[in-house]
């Protein structure tokens, strides 16, 4: 019976000793279960995590890629509001060389017409010396005519006739 007693304490002990570590298999199991589901969350986790932070910097990306092309749009509308600008100060400065060159020219039109009209007035006052002297000379020459026509000596004539001549010689004629 002892004999029997201890089988069955054996058994007894064998089948506590298999539910322990059954017990415990099971126990190690749900930790490793548990461990395998914490690791794959975590996987999980971490895969989202990184999408999350693809998908932040691939927006970040856009962002700069939209700013730098809207800087580059304003750099462009500025260049061009710049370069039109100066096309516009280049046409003004040519216009303004334009006027300025046509004012030279008017001045020396001008000056050109002051010299030949001034050229003109001697010349043409030069004609009226010379047709009043002509005038003079013919009106001396008649009356000296009409000196012989009424009958005066020759000798007087002659005298009148050579005080004419020299007084035409001596004489300064001005304007």
């Amino acid at each position: 019976m002892s004999d029997k007693q201890a089988q069955q304490d054996a058994l007894r002990a064998q089948r506590a000793y298999e539910a322990y570590e059954r017990d415990w298999r099971r126990k190690e199991k749900e930790i490793a279960e548990k461990h395998a589901a914490q690791e794959q969350e975590l996987k999980a986790e971490r895969a989202k995590q990184q999408q999350a932070r693809e998908h932040a910097i691939a927006v970040e990306a856009q962002k700069m890629r939209e700013e730098f092309y809207e800087n580059l749009s304003r750099q462009k509308e500025i260049e061009s509001k710049l370069h039109l600008e100066d096309v516009k100060r280049a046409e003004r400065n040519k216009q303004y060389s334009l006027e300025v060159k046509a004012q030279i020219k008017e001045k020396e039109e001008a000056r050109r017409r002051e010299r030949v009209d001034f050229f003109m007035e001697g010349v043409r006052q030069a004609q009226e010396r010379t047709e009043k002297k002509k005038k003079i000379d013919q009106i001396k020459e008649r009356k000296i005519q009409e000196l012989r026509g009424l009958g005066v000596p020759e000798k007087y004539c002659k005298e009148i006739e050579r005080k004419v001549h020299m007084s035409n010689n001596l004489k300064i004629t001005g304007p």
